[in-house]
Formats: C-alpha cells, sequence, structure tokens
C-alpha cells in the first residue's frame, strides 16, 4: 500500500494476516533524527478493514499534532 498524508505526518496501512494495522512517519525536521522511512507510532492492535486502520491512524496523527503522546 502506499503512504499516504496527514498534517505534518506520513502514514501506511499495512495488510497483515491478522488484519490491517498501520505505521505513522514523519519528515518534520523538528524531529531531529526521524526520517520518512522511520517509524515513530504504530497499531498496537489489528484492525478488521483498512477503512478502520486509517481511521485509527488519522486520529493518532490529531493526538500527536496535539501533544498527546
Amino acid at each position: 500500500m502506499s503512504i499516504e498524508k496527514y498534517g505534518m505526518y506520513e502514514y501506511q496501512i499495512i495488510k497483515e494476516e491478522k488484519g490491517f494495522v498501520y505505521e505513522i512517519y514523519t519528515d518534520n525536521e523538528d524531529y531531529g533524527f526521524y526520517t520518512k522511512t522511520n517509524v515513530i507510532r504504530e497499531s498496537t492492535e489489528w484492525f478488521e478493514t483498512d477503512q478502520e486502520a486509517r481511521f485509527a491512524a488519522i486520529g493518532h496523527i490529531v493526538s500527536l499534532e496535539n501533544w498527546e503522546r
């Protein structure tokens, strides 16, 4: 699947045997050593559909942008 962008973060939905998961990346220079290829957050649960995983990833990004880590 392709990398998508929401806010200042990029994320990817990944299909695995148990379902779908997400990984969140960033290219924001404020994060110093992080790059687009580094995962800064990933889902802690499996989702039945890619849309559920996408919705969860976007919610996680909104939290990150509000500094609710």
